[in-house]
């Protein structure tokens, strides 16, 4: 049941992402959303705000996109999602999270569909450099023991891209003075089911390098309508 509600998690984020992003929606070992015609590839990421792993970004994927990035990619780049998901005491005593209580997958797009907090876009090169410098896991994917992931918690992604971000990127090795921090709102109408549409609105945030700012711009407004602009 676990195995299937990530699936149903992840589905819903990768169709918000392909609303606000466009390109192909491929669901490949070349990324979840790809452009084609500006040699773009996206891969998308979710975690609940509360939880103790946050985004587990497995070593064998990362460093595939490494080589990706090298000859088939002009750029890569990963979509993180964060929603609400705080625990709650269930008939039981004990405590579960909200979202545990959706067990079908219309169930768990509505409750996602209300929950989203906020979106991430990086840069590959941020997540290159925490595989690099971040302690391994292998105990972090439930059900699949022994992967190997970088796991990133929620409150580090937002730091870096609210208030963090010349700090973060330098303890990363990186040159903040060549990134660019951009904000908007997404204001979208998600079709994900037969069932329902979902109107979500959330604020989203870019950290690119400098060079990618104006293609990361016309993508999203282009797309969606999202009008990223620069952090004064």
């Amino acid at each position: 049941m676990i195995g299937l509600k990530n699936f149903y998690v992840g589905q819903f984020f990768e169709e918000v992402a392909h609303t606000i992003i466009g390109g192909e929606h491929i669901q490949a070992e070349e990324g979840d959303i790809v452009h084609w015609k500006s040699s773009t590839g996206f891969e998308v990421k979710a975690s609940g705000l509360q939880s103790s792993y946050g985004y587990r970004l497995d070593i064998d994927q990362v460093d595939r996109y490494e080589e990706l990035n090298a000859f088939l990619y002009d750029r890569m780049l990963y979509v993180f999602f964060a929603y609400n998901n705080p625990s709650v005491r269930n008939a039981k005593g004990g405590r579960s999270t909200m979202l545990s209580h959706h067990h079908e997958s219309v169930g768990v797009n509505r409750y996602l569909a209300q929950a989203v907090s906020w979106c991430v876009i990086m840069d590959f090169s941020i997540v290159a450099r925490w595989r690099a410098l971040r302690r391994i896991s292998t105990k972090s994917v439930m059900g699949h023991l022994g992967t190997k992931t970088v796991d990133i918690r929620c409150r580090e992604v937002h730091g870096l891209a609210n208030g963090g971000f010349s700090a973060g990127l330098t303890g990363l090795g990186l040159d903040p003075t060549t990134f660019v921090v951009m904000d908007s709102n997404v204001d979208i109408l998600i079709d994900s089911d037969l069932f329902e549409k979902y109107q979500m609105r959330f604020p989203i945030t870019a950290v690119v390098p400098e060079k990618e700012m104006k293609h990361i711009q016309k993508s999203l407004r282009v797309q969606s309508g999202v009008k990223l602009l620069c952090r004064s």
